[in-house]
């Protein structure tokens, strides 16, 4: 599937970088792309799309944006409670 985007990129930017659609987006972020960042040029396809899927997985990784952003939303909360006046 991913293989399939590198033919149909779209350069973007300042430095005329090169993103893809990722093949699969998620709920919370439906038009995800990957831009590569190292040049990928001696890298076979397959591996190229390996990394391309890993980029922004948050499934592997120890936090993800959603749970940093629960963490903020519970300390906002219980300072609110704290400061508030009696």
């Amino acid at each position: 599937m991913m293989q399939a985007q590198f033919d149909h990129g779209t350069v973007s930017g300042k430095w005329k970088d090169v993103w893809y659609d990722h093949s699969l987006p998620a709920m919370n972020e439906p038009h995800k792309a990957v831009c590569s960042l190292t040049p990928l040029e001696g890298v076979p396809g397959d591996r190229k799309a390996d990394l391309s899927l890993r980029a922004g997985v948050a499934h592997n990784q120890l936090l993800n944006i959603a749970d940093i952003d629960l963490v903020s939303m519970l300390v906002h909360y219980m300072l609110s409670i704290v400061s508030a006046p009696f």
